[in-house]
């Protein structure tokens, strides 16, 4: 089984712009079942979800987006899920959207990939600012001289920080990543690479549900650390190396959903 998870704390307004962004391309058609996670929920937010054919599962408390990723998970019965927040929506057409999601499905299926990432590099949203981070170590072609000097500089006396933005070169610059041996890219597409180039995002990443439960949301709550969002523990905040284990990873040069 194949499903579609959505965590939605309040936001209501966004919820139900994207779901009706899966609905007029028929989406939804793809998922054996589509599941909405509602902390603190309050209407319209239920009813926007029954009214999109969405199963609203309604939570009385907010716990923060970890407790909330994982109550999502296990209110599914999906073998692979696909996990978004309310406001991802898709902007892609019916067939290109069945691709994407045929073949991530089928990377993890096959065991080539554990995690697949679903989101737009081409419309990421305002927050997506790792492209800007990159080229401040790896400019783009044609920068000027003092551009390339700085990032140089930059290689050069920041070592740890450059191995990490060489990791965005997959999302960033293919043939750079294919060069340094970061990540190959498949006949659809698909660069895959692990995560110990590409940190862990709770933006429209699908897995194994099981394994999302095993190796993703046990390891962020045991991990050791202290930055908190809204006083809470996100699994973002934990190390790439850490979450997943370096498993490998997909993702598509032309990603579905857009923040």
């Amino acid at each position: 089984m194949l499903g579609l998870g959505i965590l939605s704390w309040k936001g209501y307004d966004s919820l139900e712009a994207s779901l009706a962004t899966y609905n007029r391309i028929g989406m939804l058609d793809l998922f054996d079942e589509v599941v909405a996670y509602l902390p603190e929920a309050a209407e319209p937010g239920p009813a926007i979800c029954r009214a999109a054919g969405v199963r609203p599962v309604e939570v009385a408390a907010n716990d923060g987006i970890l407790p909330g990723f994982e109550g999502l998970a296990r209110s599914m019965s999906a073998d692979i899920v696909l996990l978004v927040e309310n406001d991802c929506p898709v902007i892609v057409g019916y067939e290109e959207a069945k691709r994407q999601i045929l073949h991530a499905r089928h990377l993890i299926e096959s065991g080539e990939a554990r995690i697949v990432r679903l989101r737009s590099l081409a419309e990421p949203g305002e927050a997506f600012t790792t492209r800007q981070k990159f080229h401040r170590y790896f400019p783009a072609e044609g920068a000027d001289w003092p551009t390339r000097l700085r990032a140089a500089l930059k290689r050069f006396l920041r070592p740890n920080r450059t191995r990490r933005a060489l990791g965005e070169a997959v999302l960033h610059d293919h043939k750079r990543a294919a060069d340094h041996g970061i990540a190959r890219f498949d006949a659809e597409g698909f660069g895959l690479t692990t995560s110990r180039h590409i940190p862990w995002t709770n933006q429209s990443v699908m897995m194994k549900r099981e394994d999302f439960l095993a190796s993703v949301i046990d390891v962020a709550k045991a991990a050791d650390t202290r930055r908190r969002v809204n006083g809470a523990k996100n699994i973002e905040s934990v190390q790439a190396s850490e979450v997943g284990q370096a498993a490998p990873a997909g993702l598509s040069p032309r990603l579905t959903f857009s923040r």
